[in-house]
């Protein structure tokens, strides 16, 4: 109908409810965090995240940065492509992720 959306300020955090399965695809780690910071997901079962830029696998974020609280109680399935894992921040990772099922490493 013609309406300039960009009229409108977006809220600073984006909820969607019945979200369930997510893919995001990013070219740094600071795209990473602000673009899953902004959401809000509270049914969350699955989450691919994958680098999408053809600069070097950026390191994925610490997860009190990457990730909003509540933690992601129903995750069961991570799948993270092409990125660099800093070997400190995977306990802290699975901390966040308890329901955590599967877990697939793609480099």
């Amino acid at each position: 109908n013609g309406r300039d959306f960009s009229l409108y300020p977006l809220p600073s955090v984006l909820r969607f409810a019945s979200l369930i399965r997510l893919s995001l695809a990013c070219e740094d780690d600071s795209a990473f965090t602000h673009a899953y910071r902004m959401m809000e997901s509270p049914r969350l079962e699955q989450l691919n995240l994958a680098h999408s830029g053809l600069s070097r696998c950026p390191t994925l974020p610490p997860p009190q940065r990457l990730f909003r609280e509540p933690r992601l109680a129903r995750l069961r399935q991570l799948e993270l492509t092409d990125l660099n894992l800093d070997p400190e921040n995977i306990v802290l990772l699975l901390s966040y992720l308890q329901s955590l099922q599967t877990l697939s490493l793609d480099a």
